[in-house]
């Protein structure tokens, strides 16, 4: 079940502040959330109850039999802010629950628009969605990506790491982690 919690966001002041699409409000829980633009294209966030046990990470080996082939044109966007590591990549964090997130949709399809995403205190991790078709969240997708945006994007110092996006044009969608007060998709 999700249980709906709607707060409605100016999206012309969010694109103006951070040229980005979605804009996270400052009192947000952290969660798994849904966010898509209405008929006025302002934010509706939905927030989404999920199995937040800590996932086990995939062994680099495991990783490389599952390799996922992007299309061409695919790549990595560093950004400059640095968002704190044990925010984004902690035990139980940001990066955890996004994959419980993902893996919890079970390969259901987020609408033209739409993203999914988890704040975690200072960090939150996305997956965009670009296509009228719509797009599912794969946790190999979202392993791979993210290693690919830790390994271009220089990491910061004093436990922080630089932001960024994975971004697949051929299927029209992206993978990325970013500050919480900051813009993403």
């Amino acid at each position: 079940m999700h249980s709906k919690l709607i707060l409605i966001a100016s999206l012309g002041l969010a694109a103006a502040a951070t040229a980005q699409t979605f804009q996270i409000p400052r009192d947000l829980a952290d969660g798994a959330y849904i966010v898509s633009l209405d008929h006025n294209s302002a934010s509706v966030f939905t927030q989404l109850e999920h199995n937040t046990t800590a996932v086990a990470r995939r062994g680099d080996a495991e990783v490389q039999r599952r390799q996922v082939s992007f299309p061409s044109g695919s790549g990595a966007v560093c950004n400059q802010p640095l968002v704190n590591d044990n925010d984004m990549f902690g035990a139980g964090q940001a990066w955890d629950q996004m994959f419980n997130a993902c893996s919890n949709l079970g390969g259901a399809f987020l609408k033209n628009k739409q993203a999914l995403f988890f704040k975690a205190g200072t960090a939150t991790a996305f997956m965009c969605n670009y296509s009228s078709k719509g797009n599912p969240c794969n946790t190999a997708e979202w392993e791979q990506a993210i290693g690919n945006v830790r390994n271009a994007c220089a990491d910061g110092s004093n436990g922080r790491d630089q932001t960024g996006y994975f971004n697949i044009p051929g299927w029209k969608k992206s993978y990325g982690f970013t500050q919480s007060s900051l813009g993403f998709c």
